[in-house]
């Protein structure tokens, strides 16, 4: 009776949470559907009336929502693909082969996780425009394509897949690409999932650096695209909250498909944490 009783306040604790954490998103959307004049009104109204829905309209006739939407999803999508491939290449090799100077590297790689993204801005910045690509999508890419934390992520996962099953498929006489994608990569399924979320919301949130490289507002993404919807005198709040509530959509839609394989993802690589901490005792 106790342990039901005290399942049931911890219930009830985290309902109390999480709608204390969703009343930002709940006040995001509320506020996009009502009009200009009750936007400010206090008290706050949670359920508009009456409901606006020209607003949404509003903004994909006034602003190019869907092409800034379109290079979001562009860039979100290639950085996203090619960073689980490249991370997942650099996770393995630092995981499962011997090779002179492997522990330089990876503390190369731990030294760059501690280090503040803004730091290396002005380096990157002066590395693009010697390539001639500022004020393109390429710039915006490029330097996401792989992360010292996803790297950091995959070699954890990859410590806890015994060598036995490696060793097992050379004997067998599978090659170093068919072992990485026909057993390593089907494995990792879940923390490519858990990966995959982070890298996606990440690149499609982000603003220091496309607000640094771009110039034109056709290469805008959509975080840029909703800064500029401010204007000098006034702030259009109703039609900037409906802007961001279609920001919000393929994220949300990106969770919802992988959340079981997110959450998969993250006990896995908890394990894998203390896996690998074993692994590398036993050597």
């Amino acid at each position: 009776m106790k342990n039901t009783r005290s399942m049931l306040l911890i219930y009830l604790l985290l309902i109390i949470v999480s709608l204390f954490m969703l009343m930002p998103l709940l006040a995001m959307v509320s506020t996009s559907l009502k009009y200009e004049g009750a936007v400010l009104a206090t008290p706050f109204q949670w359920i508009p009336s009456p409901v606006n829905w020209d607003n949404y309209f509003g903004i994909l006739h006034k602003y190019p929502i869907m092409s800034y939407l379109k290079n979001s999803l562009f860039v979100a999508l290639i950085a996203t693909t090619s960073n689980l491939f490249l991370s997942s290449l650099a996770g393995y090799s630092l995981a499962k082969f011997h090779y002179k100077g492997k522990n330089i590297v990876f503390a190369f790689i731990i030294i760059l996780l501690l280090l503040p993204g803004q730091a290396i801005i002005v380096p990157l910045f002066m590395l693009m425009s010697s390539l001639s690509l500022i004020d393109s999508i390429v710039a915006i890419i490029l330097p996401y394509m792989t992360s010292p934390f996803a790297i950091f992520l995959m070699r954890q996962y990859f410590l806890s897949i015994p060598d036995s099953i490696i060793e097992a498929a050379r004997v067998d006489g599978a090659s170093e690409l068919q072992i990485y994608f026909r057993i390593i990569l089907p494995q990792a399924k879940p923390v490519l999932a858990a990966l995959g979320i982070f890298s996606f919301m990440f690149n499609w949130n982000n603003f220091l650096w496309p607000l640094i490289v771009l110039n034109s507002k056709t290469n805008f993404t959509i975080p840029l695209g909703i800064a500029m919807m401010e204007g000098e005198f006034s702030t259009p709040y109703a039609e900037l909250m409906a802007a961001a509530t279609l920001a919000s959509l393929p994220v949300l839609l990106v969770y919802f498909i992988l959340q079981n394989n997110f959450i998969n993802g993250m006990v896995l690589t908890g394990f894998a944490s203390k896996g690998g901490d074993d692994h590398q005792k036993t050597h």
